[in-house]
């Protein structure tokens, strides 16, 4: 039994629909799965889901704050703990523009100056502690979404 041309192509049609459906349905559930994975990986994150800048966004936000940071040195009595404290957290940004300009991830370069930072400060001394705190927090916001 011959089947006639348009016989064949609505059967080609009809297959060809039924790929593409299928496909899709592949497609979709692909997606869906890569989303969840996402929000699982985020939600695992050691930075409470916050993701941290692009290296260019970064950069720029450190140099934003920079030349406030150099006033408020500016003002402080030369030789006093607040002096040296924001001379520490002035050289704790520099390091992470640095690296992060250098090439270095900006959660890595976040991390690895903070370390820096705090092994500057006396951590039995509250002041210090509170400062180092302070710094951290305002430096995490600073650098992430």
């Amino acid at each position: 039994m011959k089947k006639t041309i348009s016989e064949v192509q609505k059967s080609t049609f009809s297959v060809i629909m039924s790929m593409s459906l299928f496909a899709l349905i592949f497609l979709f559930a692909g997606i869906g799965q890569a989303a969840a994975q996402t929000d699982a990986a985020v939600a695992a994150s050691p930075y409470g889901g916050k993701i941290f800048k692009s290296a260019p966004v970064a950069s720029e936000a450190l140099q934003v704050e920079l030349p406030a940071l150099y006033t408020q040195l500016s003002l402080l009595v030369e030789g006093t703990k607040a002096h040296k404290r924001k001379g520490l957290e002035i050289l704790c940004y520099k390091g992470i523009l640095s690296d992060v300009t250098g090439g270095a991830q900006v959660a890595v370069a976040y991390e690895e100056n903070l370390a820096i930072f705090s092994n500057a400060l006396n951590m039995a001394d509250q002041n210090d502690l509170n400062f180092l705190r302070s710094v951290q927090s305002t430096l995490f916001n600073l650098l992430t979404n």
